[in-house]
């Protein structure tokens, strides 16, 4: 299409957007896709290959394209789409003769270059062994690939279809390359592109004796930038293999927020696959296999949601993983920092909810938007506000030119749409930090195209096809000039979206927010179990990480007092999860609590600690506790950093308490047997030292 003899072209640039033509008269018989070579090195740009094919209908195809990295580019000519405009006439892509060839960027705001090479079209059979489609782990060296924090053993099937490693604890004798502090990741050579897909589809199986371990699936791309997929052991069948679809969108930014490209999801050319396991402490395999390039639409048959006559939309309560919120969510790219997760710590309190969204969003960049696709024709019409549950943790840069807003809080955009084409609007320029039942008649809604619609509709609940979210917030020093900072990961919770009446809420909120006793001036009391009519209303406020026939939570009763049974079996390490969602106003400087033990367990004592965008593990290890009940008091410079937080630890400044987002206990015991730990009266107290230690085993 394109050679170097031929260089002539036409540009225009305006508004951030540029075109460049190269006029054609050429038949493409015998091809079925586009090729070039591609180098582009500048700001976010949207980069598009349009085609006047024919007939004269443009034709046209995004390109994902990698910041400062050489790229080869194939584009089927199935994947085009025809653009809206006054060229409209057959509808189909007359491909086998087109009259002109089009690089086009949008959003070009800024400096920029891009190189463009070896122009052509091809059959996309001759190419396809420069992409990933089902993985071949037989296609690079495994003798080359390196091991991340521990030394594997690799086991690949005669097919390649198939790729087995197995791991070991570190122990300065018997194993000096396992494992350090639980976890390890084998990288898998791969050099190819990732772009004929939306979602990665294998099988996992997993053999080890924890509940609390970690699987973990990690993506470099070409230009440095990593992307973690991770989650729980305990959603797989142990030792048989569990089919996981991770749509490419769910990845997220790893937890200490590192990245050596332009901090985008590109999935374009991929240097490795990087698998493993973290949370680990005990030896045993993960295996891979049928790693597949897939679409959305492999997954699932539709991406609108169905909404009943209730008006509920969604309570994200139906979801085993997060990865599935990607089936009907879609998000935008622009903020780069877009991310969706299940959150079973920060849901709002209420029986039977199990877990809200999290949604995260770039300071000082485009709003971050969520958006869903609805069918709403059997929603009572009568349904007349749109209502929502939201607590915004939004967290304050440090940089001394800020510092005097205190806090800060997301501005959130709400747009839903009629079927007719308007779309209205409500904004709520500071969400509350706490949860808050926002309940927005439809009359509060403001018709945000307005000149484009000539027969304006009102909302109406039965007539709304689609919803979206839009987060975000703009820095701004003490003189009012913009100070851009680009935080990243700033979350926002959301639970309970419905259509409702105006006049009432999608349900009643739990106190949920842990405050100062008003009785006991420095104590904040996180549990003491006497608000607990029977054993399910403890799991409007305790989780635990597996869900095993000899795990539970119970209450527990003895005379006039209740407490918390923990039930568990030695070799099978469990955390009890209890959320901390402290006031903001909070201060203390250890941990006190009621114990009474089997004689036989260890118990690790975590508290889990939010360091900006960073969640962190702090522990003391209780062992051989008294079968009496003892009250523990722990000061905060007991607890040690586990992990990934050996830099970080709770320092003496009495308000770290308010970061602390959970309490979670840890229980083992020599002899794998199955047993009871009980717990009660478990509160914060700033009326103790730092350094305090009751009982002192030392």
């Amino acid at each position: 299409v394109w050679n170097e003899e031929e260089q002539e072209y036409q540009s225009l640039f305006s508004d951030g957007w540029m075109v460049i033509t190269k006029a054609e008269d050429r038949e493409l018989y015998g091809t079925d896709s586009f090729y070039m070579d591609f180098f582009y090195a500048g700001h976010d740009a949207t980069v598009l290959i349009r085609v006047l094919d024919f007939d004269g209908e443009y034709w046209q195809n995004q390109v994902s394209i990698s910041n400062n990295a050489k790229q080869s580019i194939i584009m089927k000519y199935s994947d085009f789409e025809l653009r809206d405009g006054p060229n409209v006439y057959n509808k189909t892509f007359d491909w086998q003769h087109i009259r002109s060839f089009e690089v086009v960027f949008e959003r070009t705001f800024g400096d920029g270059v891009c190189i463009l090479s070896d122009i052509k079209a091809v059959k996309f059979e001759n190419y396809k062994h420069m992409f990933v489609d089902v993985m071949d782990f037989n296609s690079t060296d495994s003798t080359k690939w390196k091991g991340e924090n521990c030394t594997f053993e690799k086991t690949i099937s005669e097919d390649g279809r198939e790729l087995t490693i197995g791991y070991a604890p570190y122990n300065a004798e018997t194993n000096p390359t396992g494992m350090v502090n639980g976890w390890g990741v084998q990288h898998v050579d791969v050099n190819k592109l990732l772009v004929k897909g939306e979602a990665l589809q294998m099988q996992v199986k997993y053999t080890g004796s924890s509940n609390d371990a970690t699987f973990l699936f990690r993506v470099l791309e070409e230009d440095g930038d990593l992307w973690i997929f991770k989650i729980s052991i305990s959603a797989f069948t142990r030792d048989e293999y569990t089919t996981l679809a991770i749509p490419l969108k769910a990845f997220q930014r790893p937890q200490d927020g590192y990245m050596a490209g332009d901090g985008a999801k590109q999935f374009y050319f991929i240097k490795k696959f990087q698998i493993g396991i973290s949370n680990n402490y005990a030896p045993g395999t993960i295996s891979v296999k049928d790693l597949t390039v897939v679409k959305m639409s492999d997954l699932t048959d539709s991406r609108t949601r169905v909404v009943g006559m209730d008006g509920m939309i969604e309570n994200f309560d139906s979801y085993k993983f997060y990865t599935e919120m990607y089936y009907f969510w879609e998000q935008s790219s622009v903020n780069k920092d877009e991310a969706m997760k299940l959150d079973t710590l920060h849901k709002v309190g209420g029986r039977n909810n199990k877990q809200c969204a999290e949604f995260d969003y770039k300071a000082d960049m485009e709003m971050a938007v969520y958006q869903l696709y609805m069918d709403t024709k059997s929603v009572n019409e009568n349904l007349n506000a749109f209502s929502f549950w939201m607590k915004d943790d939004s967290k304050l840069f440090e940089d001394p030119a800020v510092t005097y807003l205190g806090s800060v809080s997301a501005e959130l955009t709400i747009q839903l749409t009629m079927e007719t084409g308007e779309y209205y609007r409500y904004i709520i320029p500071k969400l509350e930090k706490d949860w808050t039942n926002y309940t927005i008649k439809f009359s509060d809604f403001f018709l945000q195209n307005k000149e484009s619609i000539f027969d304006q509709h009102s909302l109406a609940s039965n007539k709304i096809m689609h919803m979206a979210f839009g987060f975000k917030y703009l820095y701004y020093d003490e003189s009012g000039k913009a100070h851009p900072t680009y935080a990243i990961a700033n979350p926002v919770y959301l639970d309970n979206i419905c259509f409702t009446q105006a006049d009432k809420t999608s349900f009643d909120m739990l106190d949920t927010v842990i405050n100062e006793d008003k009785d006991n001036p420095g104590i904040y009391n996180v549990d003491n179990f006497e608000k607990y009519n029977v054993d399910d209303d403890l799991f409007d406020y305790w989780s635990y990480g597996s869900e095993k026939d000899y795990n539970s939570i119970t209450l527990f009763k003895e005379e006039n007092n209740q407490s918390i049974k923990m039930h568990y079996k030695g070799w099978e390490s469990v955390s009890y999860v209890r959320a901390t969602p402290m006031s903001q106003t909070a201060k203390a400087k250890a941990l006190v609590l009621d114990i009474k033990g089997d004689g036989k367990a260890t118990i690790y004592l975590n508290l889990n600690w939010r360091v900006g965008s960073t969640l962190l593990k702090m522990r003391y290890t209780l062992s051989y506790l008294s079968t009496e009940w003892t009250e523990y008091t722990i000061g905060f410079k007991y607890f040690t950093p586990v992990g990934s937080s050996s830099q970080k630890r709770l320092n003496e400044d009495e308000t770290n308490v308010r970061n602390i987002e959970s309490i979670s206990f840890g229980i083992v015991n020599g002899d794998y047997s199955a047993s009871d730990i009980y717990v009660d009266n478990i509160r914060f107290s700033y009326n103790v030292s730092f350094g305090a230690l009751i009982p002192n085993d030392d």
